[in-house]
């Protein structure tokens, strides 16, 4: 085995890959941890993006981009890659600690483990808990943000049609009832659209979740994104006009 590990030493990074072996792979970590600039370039590059691909779009659910007319996702989801795989820095250089701790086999049963299902392994592990608290994150600031926020700027907008706002002492008080009542996705597309007056396709990618459709996200035209938060918001609209109508309706019985 020394011998051969000796040999592979001196072999180019190409003959490496092409042996297609665990004493292969155990010389490329190698050369990676030691930062060797050839080894370093093909791991972050080819070695990683198809794992890559399948983690920003799978995982995720990032939006990709095209490359030569193919829809990938690596790009959106390699920096945070880079300083899980390379940490920890010293002066800005990784020590890739976690690429040093392969060793060719399997942490049970000592069967051979090769270098690319190690590093895939751990990688979707890692993404797959920072999806989970992101999600847990920002279901408790969205719940947070849709108990506190007021909602009187309501007050004037004027899609409510022949719904007129009460205005007595309680002033507008049957407008945060009614939305207290609004499902949390109508609740949110008048939030952006209304109250923020935001564009609608910086949140289409946010609210797509909400809607049923067949049509892949990413094959969405700009168009179909900007009438797809259009309907979204017109019904929201009839939703809160609704509520405020029922709610009228019950204080005069």
């Amino acid at each position: 085995m020394k011998l051969i590990i000796n040999n592979l030493e001196e072999v180019s990074l190409n003959y490496l890959k092409k042996l297609q072996t665990v004493e292969a792979d155990l010389e490329i970590a190698k050369r990676v941890v030691s930062n060797d600039n050839q080894s370093v370039n093909y791991f972050l590059g080819e070695f990683s993006i198809p794992f890559l691909d399948y983690i920003g779009g799978e995982i995720m659910h990032l939006e990709g981009c095209c490359v030569n007319g193919i829809l990938c996702f690596h790009s959106s989801v390699s920096s945070e890659y880079y300083e899980f795989i390379g940490a920890k820095f010293i002066k800005n250089q990784p020590t890739w600690h976690k690429v040093s701790l392969y060793k060719g086999i399997k942490n049970k049963g000592g069967k051979e483990a090769r270098l690319y299902t190690y590093i895939n392994t751990i990688t979707v592990r890692h993404f797959i808990n920072v999806k989970n608290k992101l999600d847990k994150n920002k279901e408790k600031s969205l719940d947070d943000m849709l108990e506190t926020m007021s909602v009187s700027i309501l007050k004037d907008y004027d899609g409510f049609d022949e719904i007129l706002l009460e205005e007595d002492d309680s002033k507008y008080k049957e407008l945060d009832v009614a939305w207290e009542n609004l499902p949390k996705k109508d609740q949110l597309i008048l939030k952006y659209l209304v109250i923020e007056d935001r564009n609608p396709l910086e949140i289409f990618d946010e609210m797509i979740q909400y809607i049923e459709t067949t049509i892949p996200p990413e094959q969405y035209t700009r168009k179909q994104k900007q009438d797809a938060m259009s309907l979204m918001k017109r019904r929201a609209k009839h939703h809160l006009r609704m509520l405020i109508v029922e709610q009228r309706k019950q204080n005069k019985q």
